[in-house]
């Protein structure tokens, strides 16, 4: 069980009142919650990157994702599977530097309101 657990005790030390609360349920729902709208976020963050993102071969923009995390306390990750789209992001500055072009930095603080908006912040 997840919760809350109580004794109340009388003068001469034994038990008069156990009281339990169980969260349990109301976990499971705020998670649900969390997830829903975290997975909502994260699909609007991916779109507006790939709409945000120079395109040459069109890879980069193709592998721009939301997924789920793997992680046991879930929550969504943006990610793309194309090998250079870290050094688009931010550049580098090798033999022949090249300038960043960020495309999921921008989407991502273009949506922070987006996130508020959906968990009720102010």
């Amino acid at each position: 069980m997840s919760g809350i657990k109580q004794s109340v005790k009388g003068p001469d030390g034994k038990s008069l009142v156990d009281v339990a609360f169980d969260f349990s349920e109301f976990e499971k729902e705020l998670a649900a919650f969390i997830n829903e709208n975290a997975e909502a976020i994260a699909k609007q963050v991916a779109k507006d990157a790939r709409a945000s993102v120079n395109v040459i071969t069109g890879n980069l923009k193709k592998g721009i994702k939301a997924k789920k995390s793997k992680f046991e306390d879930g929550g969504w990750i943006i990610k793309s599977n194309a090998p250079h789209a870290f050094i688009v992001e931010f550049g580098h500055g090798g033999p022949h530097p090249a300038p960043p072009h960020a495309y999921l930095r921008p989407a991502l603080e273009n949506n922070i309101d987006l996130a508020r908006q959906q968990f009720g912040a102010k």
